[in-house]
């Protein structure tokens, strides 16, 4: 089956090496390179880097109404299209090209968590299960019908990265199951339930601001929906600091954001309600450190304030 793929992070490449061995991928479409570290060079986007070494042709359009992108598309003759963590909207002209339709890897039990930031969205909420979802593509927002779905539960020490990354892995083995269907022909297809959709919008980075009136366990969720990034932050001595990990606890015994505790493994912290050792974490142009290496490092005392 002639397929193309739409994926562009690290999380697409699961997916894409499977197809690669399994289908006959006669393109990649991925976002355009970005720049990226000190020096500011363009970066490619780990899809494109896959593609190249493969030698599948790779398309980075600035605008997917493009017609001449369209012809392109048209032109490599697909049968199917896959769509994995893209990032774009794909409009109505583009998800008529491959008579077989669009497929999403969606990382969440749809209709639960439609939209950008849906791992992210299911650890800030606290949900203790989401899953993978393949549905076809539809001119709304991961609202196509739902092909097959796979639940997984969300463990009490995932991350943004953890998470993200263990879905796309498990969830390889669903796409291809779905594939399989389409060409059988026997494909289901379960309309999604609207009264039961959410959404789970992009966070902006000011989004992870931590805010000590709120519960120790608020802002511990909040710290590993933001791991790796962009990383939850506060700020000590007028610098900003980049939390990594932290664990709940139960003292309430001082003001919040008020440091009441200095342990080896970090520093305990007063919030709205408990409070949080925070036990890694990363002063700005600094590297990341335990908690209790940057309490002796600094010398910091209690009573000290972040925020």
């Amino acid at each position: 089956m002639r397929i193309i793929f739409w994926g562009t992070p690290n999380w697409a490449l699961y997916p894409l090496r499977a197809l690669k061995e399994t289908e006959e991928v006669v393109a990649v479409v991925c976002q355009p390179d970005k720049p990226a570290g000190r020096g500011l060079a363009l970066q490619h986007p780990p899809t494109k880097e896959f593609a190249l070494s493969q030698g599948i042709t790779v398309l980075q359009p600035d605008n997917l109404r493009d017609p001449s992108f369209q012809e392109e598309l048209k032109s490599l003759a697909p049968d199917l299209s896959v769509i994995c963590a893209y990032g774009k909207y794909i409009p109505r002209e583009i998800l008529a090209i491959p008579p077989l339709g669009f497929i999403n890897l969606h990382p969440s039990l749809l209709p639960r968590w439609r939209g950008a930031d849906p791992v992210r969205w299911a650890i800030l909420s606290g949900d203790e299960k989401t899953g993978v979802t393949i549905h076809y593509a539809s001119e709304k927002m991961d609202a196509g019908d739902i092909i097959l779905q796979r639940e997984f539960p969300v463990l009490p020490t995932d991350t943004y990265g953890t998470l993200g990354e263990r879905l796309f892995r498990e969830g390889t083995s669903l796409l291809l199951e779905a594939i399989g269907l389409i060409k059988e022909g026997k494909a289901p297809r379960h309309p999604q339930d609207e009264e039961k959709a959410t959404y789970a919008s992009p966070l902006e980075t000011q989004a992870f601001k931590i805010d000590w009136q709120s519960p120790a366990k608020v802002i511990e969720r909040l710290v590993r929906a933001g791991n790796p990034t962009p990383g939850a932050f506060t700020f000590f001595r007028k610098q900003r600091l980049k939390i990594w990990e932290c664990v709940p606890r139960e003292e309430e015994v001082g003001k919040p954001g008020e440091i009441i505790g200095l342990e080896k493994e970090g520093l305990l912290v007063c919030c709205g309600a408990g409070s949080l050792l925070i036990t890694s974490l990363q002063k700005e142009g600094k590297r990341r450190i335990s908690g209790g290496e940057f309490a002796r490092g600094y010398r910091v005392k209690e009573g000290e304030m972040l925020g």
